[in-house]
C-alpha cells in the first residue's frame, strides 16, 4: 500500500497545481499541470525502485495519451479513440457526476468502469510506451490518478458540473490534500 500513499501524494499536490490552471480553458495547461510534480518527484528519486520506475512510465504514458487527445481536439481531427476520450470527459464522467448530492461515494459504482475504460483509452492514444507492461496494482494507481484528473477537469470547466457536486468534489479534493500534506509532515518531537 505504500504505493498508492505515495501516488496519492503525488496526485493531490497535482490536484493543488491543477486548480490554478482552472482560469484557464485549456486542456493542454491543465493536463501539465496536473502531472508536473508527478515528473518532478521522477527527478527527485535517485535509485528509482522497479516499482516506482514502472508508474514513472504509466504517467508518461498517461499524460501523452491526453496530450495527444488535447492535439487532435484542437485540430478537429478526433480519432476513435479521441472520441471516446472526448464522449467520456464531455457527457459520461460529468453526467454521474452531477448525480451526487453528499459524497463522491455515491457514485463510485457506476464511476469505476467509465474511469477504467477511459484509462485503456488514454493508453491507447499513445505509441511511446507498452500500453501491457503494468502490474494490475500500478494500473489501478494509473486509473485513481485518471479518476482525480477527470474530477479537476470536471470541476475547472465552466457549466460541466451542477453547484452541489462541484461543491462537493471541491471539498473533498482540498480535504485529502490537507489530508496528505499532515500525513507526510514531520513528527514534532
Amino acid at each position: 500500500m505504500k504505493l498508492k500513499k505515495w501516488l496519492c501524494t503525488l496526485v493531490a499536490v497535482g490536484l493543488t497545481s491543477a486548480a490554478f490552471a482552472g482560469n484557464t480553458s485549456e486542456l493542454r495547461i491543465l493536463i501539465v499541470q496536473f502531472f508536473a510534480p508527478m515528473v518532478q518527484a521522477e527527478e527527485l528519486i535517485t535509485e528509482p525502485t522497479e516499482q516506482q520506475k514502472e508508474v514513472f512510465q504509466l504517467l508518461k504514458a498517461l499524460k501523452q495519451g491526453l496530450l495527444n487527445y488535447d492535439t487532435n481536439l484542437s485540430k478537429g481531427v478526433l480519432q476513435e479513440t479521441d472520441k471516446a476520450i472526448d464522449k467520456a470527459f464531455k457527457t459520461t464522467i460529468p453526467g454521474i457526476l452531477n448525480k451526487i448530492k453528499e459524497s463522491s461515494d455515491e457514485v463510485t459504482e457506476e464511476l469505476t468502469p467509465v474511469i477504467n475504460q477511459l484509462t485503456n483509452q488514454i493508453l491507447l492514444n499513445q505509441q511511446n510506451f507498452k500500453q501491457n507492461s503494468y502490474s494490475a496494482e500500478v494500473l489501478a494507481a494509473g486509473q485513481e490518478t485518471i479518476r482525480s484528473f477527470a474530477i479537476a477537469k470536471a470541476i475547472t470547466e465552466v457549466g460541466c458540473l451542477e453547484e452541489v457536486p462541484a461543491g462537493v468534489l471541491t471539498w473533498e479534493i482540498m480535504g485529502n490534500a490537507i489530508d496528505q500534506m499532515l500525513e507526510s509532515a514531520p513528527e514534532e518531537q
